[in-house]
């Protein structure tokens, strides 16, 4: 998983402009902004593609109508997390109890909370490697997001182990999979992949009936996210823990006809597997969607694909994906990944989510 301050500066700014568009496009139940609930009125939905089987029946894996939900809206809110405010090259971020105030290079706008509210947060981040406190210094603190709760550590990079945009699409997830669940009295199988340190993870895992093997190429986010797993009490056999290349793993399951249910993954805009090794987003993304859709179950199945590269790569991904279900029996669509302030209906963008749902039941 790669953080998006990471872009290039063009990058940035593209991604500030589809984050808004993306949002007036398809705004959530929450967003309270006149336009974005115009645009939605007059389109009525997602920016997405139905592509359904014909004849166009009801099936265990659908509605009624014959359309596959795949679209059901984000919502602003994440429980245990909260953007505060955000500008001038920083946010302010409330992780349960801490408040944390780290660099951000997309928020380039003017903050809107007063300077004592900024000047109160627990941390603060001065690049390169350092933490300042305003009070107690700590290392490391537990929270609970969206019913997962975690271990939080004050990186040396900034980071603490947890890209909070990636819990907005949790509740997609359930519900794909209670979908799934109900044309299927076999376990689950979900695949997350570039899995870090285990919020997907460990909130698949207290799903009914599902097993999740968790793949990341980094021993210490492994050993992290079983801790996070420990913290949940999670069965040690509802979860398998890989650590390997992404790509080679899928491959490698591929080969053994190895299928999964839900396939979740989270790849860098960057990667680099070994010294001789390494590739951008942009150039691997039909490679990697190919990979993710042979390991997913040929009859029914979702993909949840994040991308923080640049925008462009979302239509990539879709586009290749609809060719190899030749446009049929396939929904997809396309949302941001931003981050909502708490006063404010102002967005940081984080990125964006790619969802697939097939079915040829």
């Amino acid at each position: 998983m790669s953080s998006i301050d990471s872009a290039s500066q063009f990058q940035k700014h593209f991604l500030v402009v589809h984050g808004i568009f993306l949002t007036l496009w398809c705004p959530s139940a929450e967003n309270t902004n006149p336009l974005a609930s115009l645009i939605q009125q007059v389109k009525g939905g997602c920016h997405r593609d139905h592509h359904p089987l014909s004849p166009l029946e009801a099936s265990p894996c659908r509605n009624h109508d014959g359309h596959m939900p795949y679209c059901a809206g984000m919502s602003a809110y994440i429980e245990g997390y909260t953007l505060l405010d955000s500008g001038e090259g920083r946010k302010l971020e409330q992780f349960g109890s801490r408040v944390i105030d780290r660099p951000s290079s997309l928020s380039t706008w003017r903050r809107r909370e007063p300077a004592s509210t900024w000047d109160s947060s627990d941390a603060f981040y001065n690049p390169p490697d350092r933490w300042d406190f305003s009070n107690r210094s700590f290392s490391s603190w537990d929270v609970t997001i969206e019913g997962v709760r975690l271990q939080l550590e004050l990186m040396s990079n900034g980071q603490l182990g947890i890209f909070p945009e990636h819990a907005l699409y949790l509740p997609k997830i359930k519900a794909a999979a209670d979908r799934l669940r109900s044309s299927s009295e076999q376990p689950l199988r979900v695949l997350n992949l570039f899995a870090y340190t285990g919020l997907a993870t460990c909130y698949c895992a207290q799903l009914p009936n599902v097993s999740v093997t968790h793949v990341d190429l980094a021993k210490r986010a492994i050993e992290w996210a079983k801790k996070n797993a420990s913290l949940n009490q999670i069965p040690d056999t509802s979860i398998r823990w890989i650590v390997d290349d992404a790509l080679g793993f899928m491959a490698r399951e591929h080969r053994k006809q190895s299928l999964y249910d839900i396939v979740i993954i989270d790849p860098p805009s960057f990667s680099r597997v070994s010294k001789n090794n390494s590739w951008t987003l942009e150039e691997k993304a039909p490679d990697i969607v190919e990979l993710t859709l042979n390991v997913l179950n040929p009859e029914a199945g979702a993909v949840f694909f994040t991308n923080h590269s640049t925008a462009s790569t979302s239509d990539v991904v879709r586009n290749i994906s609809l060719d190899m279900y030749n446009d049929s029996g396939v929904e997809i669509g396309i949302e941001s990944l931003s981050l909502q302030e708490q006063k404010t209906t102002r967005l940081l963008p984080a990125g964006s989510l790619i969802s697939l749902f097939h079915c040829s039941r």
